[in-house]
């Protein structure tokens, strides 16, 4: 069951780090979302 679940936690951060690497700027998009927002 442990082997279970790191197996899904690799496959998890695996997949996160896919979609960080598409990101265009030096921070996520909710957060430049929130700044853009604020400076208006």
């Amino acid at each position: 069951m442990l082997n279970d679940i790191r197996l899904a936690i690799m496959e998890r951060i695996v997949s996160k780090r896919k979609v960080i690497l598409g990101w265009k700027g030096l921070c996520g998009p909710l957060i430049r979302a929130k700044l853009d927002k604020s400076i208006k």
